[in-house]
C-alpha cells in the first residue's frame, strides 16, 4: 500500500512539473511565434478543448501550427513590403 502511494506521488509530481514546463514554453496570445503574424484559431481535439487556457492555432503566412496560451488580443501590424518605385523620366 505504501509503495502504491509513493508511485502515485511520483506520478503527480511529474505531471505538475510537466504542466509548469508547458506554461513556460508555450507562447501567449494569437501571434505566430515564428513570423509574428496573427495565427488563426483551429478546432481542436476534445482534450485540448477541455484545457481552456490552451488554443490550437495555424499561421497562414508561414504555415506554423501549434499550441498557444490564451492571452490578451494584441494588434498585429501587417508586414511592410517594399516595392521599387519607378523613377520619373
Amino acid at each position: 500500500m505504501v509503495l502504491a502511494l509513493v508511485f502515485l506521488g511520483l506520478v503527480l509530481i511529474r505531471l505538475a512539473v510537466m504542466g509548469l514546463f508547458l506554461l513556460v514554453i508555450v507562447s501567449v496570445g494569437p501571434g505566430c511565434p515564428a513570423c509574428g503574424c496573427e495565427a488563426v484559431l483551429v478546432r481542436s481535439p476534445w482534450l485540448i478543448r477541455r484545457l481552456k487556457w490552451l488554443q490550437r492555432r495555424w499561421c497562414m503566412s508561414c504555415g506554423w501550427q501549434g499550441l498557444l496560451r490564451r492571452g490578451p488580443r494584441r494588434r498585429v501590424e501587417p508586414a511592410v513590403v517594399e516595392t521599387e518605385q519607378p523613377r520619373p523620366a
